[in-house]
């Protein structure tokens, strides 16, 4: 369940941030957002992997865009999703059953 994850907000010394770190264990899972067309990675997202590998890097979009095959960083895959399909992501890329973050 989901409920074993913490959720984070990341700003590093010289700048960089990203919108959410989602943890459990040693797992991380890093997701920004941004409005329109989901951009390649942006520094702040390739400061967040090298600094700490996460095992997923998610990018989600205001826009229809469907979960796309993940692109490899290194070792950490980079999603791209629309919005309406966030909850439906996070369930495909932790294995895990979303329905505990809303009850």
């Amino acid at each position: 369940m989901f409920s074993a994850w913490s959720v984070r907000y990341w700003r590093a010394k010289g700048g960089a941030k990203l919108d959410l770190v989602l943890s459990c264990g040693a797992r991380l899972v890093g997701v920004e957002v941004k409005a329109g067309v989901a951009p390649g990675l942006t520094r702040s997202m390739q400061s967040f992997i090298d600094a700490y590998a996460p095992s997923d890097m998610l990018i989600v979009t205001d826009q229809d865009h469907r979960l796309e095959p993940p692109v490899l960083e290194g070792r950490t895959r980079v999603w791209r999703v629309g919005l309406v399909d966030l909850m439906w992501a996070l369930t495909e890329i932790t294995g895990e059953d979303g329905s505990s973050l809303w009850g």
